[in-house]
């Protein structure tokens, strides 16, 4: 992972995250990814990562829902950021300075990165509900298997290592196991970067579960209907305790035989003219 401690150039950072998230996920085209920040064009990231343009403040806040910097790592870009404009050389140490007293220990960062990645992997998740069932196996082969052979046993590995070493998988008598029974995904402080490509590949699965799953064993339903803007709000908070009434009485914690995700979609279709 890219932590944003090893660079002083926003510039340089940007380029680097761009690149990276281009590998792993093909979708994330400029264009994509000023839609995702709410940037007029795709031209305003070229600037930036090539150094014709320095970011504001507020171009800085709508490139935070792509770059899903947390409180410190955003002071720390915002200091980049005056360190490009500034001409002055005692200005520029003291905000080197500035920048240095916000790195935390190299231990911290690690956990931080690996944090973030975890949040946005579809199969993370899934992994720790995998470790609830009762012929559950720590082996990256089983892993890989019982996940339909979507991840490979080397993807399921740094998967596994990555969990423990945040501390939401652990070493207990009966195995490795979840230290939480159910969870409850994406509620507030998530990043928002985290959030949508963690539902965008469930997505992608639910889009193929639709050809390749028998009736039986799964559900998909929608309705179409004109909405008072004023019941938005309403409506979400119903359909989250819905989710969680699902979870509630269903999760069969440590005494299931399969693992589910369970999603539903409401967004607006029409749009004002």
């Amino acid at each position: 992972m890219i932590s944003i401690y090893d660079y002083k150039q926003f510039s340089k950072y940007l380029f680097a995250v761009l690149k990276q998230k281009k590998v792993e996920n093909s979708k994330y085209s400029y264009r994509y990814i000023c839609r995702i920040c709410q940037l007029q064009s795709p031209s305003i990231l070229t600037d930036l990562i090539k150094g014709r343009r320095i970011a504001t403040h507020d171009m800085l806040q709508r490139l935070n829902a792509f770059l899903c910097l947390n409180d410190n790592e955003l002071s720390y870009a915002t200091y980049m950021i005056e360190l490009d404009r500034t001409k002055s050389t005692g200005a520029k140490s003291k905000l080197l300075k500035s920048m240095k007293d916000l790195v935390p220990p190299p231990e911290q960062i690690v956990i931080a990165a690996n944090a973030k990645e975890a949040l946005s992997k579809w199969y993370n998740l899934a992994i720790t509900q995998l470790l609830n069932l009762p012929d559950a196996s720590a082996d990256p082969k089983w892993v890989s298997s019982r996940l339909g052979g979507k991840i490979t046993p080397k993807q399921a590995k740094a998967s596994l290592d990555k969990l423990k070493k945040l501390g939401v998988l652990k070493n207990t008598e009966s195995g490795l196991k979840s230290v939480h029974s159910q969870f409850e995904v994406f509620s507030e402080g998530v990043p928002a970067a985290a959030g949508r490509q963690f539902h965008a590949e469930m997505m992608d699965l639910a889009s193929e579960a639709i050809h390749t799953q028998a009736i039986s064993d799964r559900y998909f339903g929608s309705n179409t209907f004109t909405i008072n803007k004023s019941d938005i709000a309403k409506v979400q908070n119903e359909l989250y305790k819905f989710r969680l009434h699902i979870q509630n009485k269903y999760a069969a914690c440590g005494k299931g035989d399969e693992v589910y995700h369970f999603a539903m979609q409401f967004f607006k279709l029409s749009d004002e003219t």
